[in-house]
């Protein structure tokens, strides 16, 4: 009889994991950032698997291989923004699987928002009208624009310049108005 060979050891492959989701969203502690859940299958507890952001943005990334199952949290990422996520895994052997299909989630924007406009002064048939925000915010760190209009969502009377939190923008009375009627001013901040 004959001893026994070396022995061989092989690890099966792995099967593909999925991304499940993939939600973009921004709050004050993590900024902008995309919660990817995935599944790995019938993969067993500790198969490495690797995650790829595919668009390549600006402050994407990609998760490296490892074991977690945790969600994969990408940070650091920008507003109106697509971003798109795979997934593979490999074996013992590091024999990788091919990517999952891609899941993808665009950053919204987070809107700004206004308390209130004054302006100043309030009686005046000519010169100059100086409207000021009051409570003007942008959750997501956006610097805001004030536009002022004669008519709800018209910004025919003035547009302040780009900045942070509150804004003001000033117009001649006479340029718009030759009565002596009151007009009601209309104001809104936008992302600037």
């Amino acid at each position: 009889e004959t001893s026994y060979s070396s022995e061989q050891c092989k690890y099966t492959l792995a099967e593909t994991p999925s991304i499940s989701s993939v939600k973009c969203a921004y709050n004050p502690t993590d900024g902008y950032h995309c919660n990817v859940t995935y599944s790995m299958g019938s993969n067993p507890s500790g198969t490495y698997h690797y995650i790829d952001e595919t668009t390549g943005h600006s402050g994407a990334t990609d998760q490296d291989w490892t074991t977690s199952t945790a969600v994969y949290k990408d940070t650091g990422l920008s507003a109106h923004t697509q971003y798109c996520y795979r997934i593979k895994a490999r074996n013992g052997d590091n024999v990788e699987t091919s990517y999952s299909t891609e899941v993808c989630d665009t950053m919204e924007n987070v809107v700004p928002t206004l308390s209130a406009i004054t302006a100043s002064p309030t009686c005046i048939k000519t010169g100059t009208v100086t409207v000021q925000t009051s409570g003007a915010s942008d959750t997501d760190g956006d610097n805001l624009i004030l536009r002022v209009g004669s008519s709800n969502g018209a910004s025919d009377l003035c547009n302040s310049t780009s900045g942070q939190p509150e804004r003001s923008c000033s117009f001649t009375v006479q340029d718009h108005w030759t009565d002596t009627a009151s007009h009601t001013l209309y104001g809104k901040v936008y992302d600037g």
